[in-house]
C-alpha cells in the first residue's frame, strides 16, 4: 500500500488507531466523506495532508457544498440521487443528513457522530430496527436491542443485547438469521442480559 499513489478511505471519520498506523507506515490515505445518496464522495482530505497529521474528512469537492445547521451536515451536490423512498430531490435542494460534525479552519470538515440510530460499520450502513425485527421473529427471543458501539477496526460495530425465553447459544441464533440479513448486518457481538430498560434509555 505504501507504493500506491493513493488509497481512498471513507465515507466518515477514520478510526484514530487506523490513522496512527497509516501515518507510521507512511501509507498515502485519502480520507473522504459522503453518502450513498451523493455518490459516496463529496469531501476529500488529500494524502499529503493526512501524512502531515491533519485530521477530519477534508474540504468539499467542486461538485458539492456542505453547511452546518444545529451541528448536522446539510448537503447540496450535483451527484445527488433523484429519489429516496417517497422523497424526490433536485440538484438545488439542501438535504439534511443524520451526520453531526464541525468545520475546522485549515483542515476542513470533521465528522463526529450520527444523530439517528443508523450504525456505520466499515463504511456499511446498518438499520438496527431491521436487525431487531428479524431477531424478534425467533421464538427464543423475548426482547432485543441492537446498538452501535465504537470499534477501533470497524469505526462502529453492531452489538445485540438479548432477553431470552429459554437458554440457547448465540451462535445458533446467528446461524438462523443468516438468510434474513446481509453479512454486514449480522451483529458482531451477542450479549444475553436479564432486562433491557437501562439500554433503552439511551435510544
Amino acid at each position: 500500500l505504501r507504493k500506491a499513489k493513493g488509497v481512498f478511505v471513507g465515507g466518515a471519520q477514520l478510526a484514530p488507531s487506523l490513522a496512527t498506523q497509516g501515518r507510521l507506515e507512511e501509507i498515502p490515505l485519502n480520507i473522504c466523506y459522503g453518502m450513498t445518496e451523493t455518490a459516496s464522495m463529496i469531501t476529500l482530505l488529500e494524502s499529503k495532508d493526512f501524512l502531515d497529521s491533519k485530521e477530519g474528512v477534508g474540504e468539499c469537492l467542486s461538485h458539492s457544498k456542505i453547511r452546518i445547521a444545529n451541528s448536522r451536515f446539510e448537503i447540496r451536490s450535483d451527484s445527488l440521487c433523484y429519489r429516496l423512498e417517497s422523497s424526490e430531490f433536485s440538484k438545488t435542494d439542501w438535504i439534511q443528513t443524520s451526520d453531526e460534525g464541525k468545520y475546522v479552519q485549515d483542515e476542513g470538515y470533521h465528522f463526529i457522530t450520527r444523530s439517528d440510530r443508523c450504525i456505520n460499520s466499515g463504511g456499511k450502513k446498518i438499520n438496527p430496527e431491521r436487525v431487531e425485527g428479524v431477531l424478534l421473529q425467533l421464538p427464543e427471543v423475548e426482547q432485543c436491542v441492537v446498538l452501535g458501539e465504537e470499534d477501533e477496526f470497524w469505526g462502529q460495530k453492531a452489538v445485540t443485547y438479548l432477553v431470552l425465553v429459554r437458554e440457547i447459544e448465540p451462535q445458533e441464533l446467528k446461524r438462523r438469521i443468516k438468510e434474513e440479513l446481509l453479512p454486514h448486518e449480522i451483529p458482531k457481538e451477542w450479549r444475553v442480559v436479564k432486562e433491557l430498560p437501562a439500554l433503552k434509555k439511551g435510544l
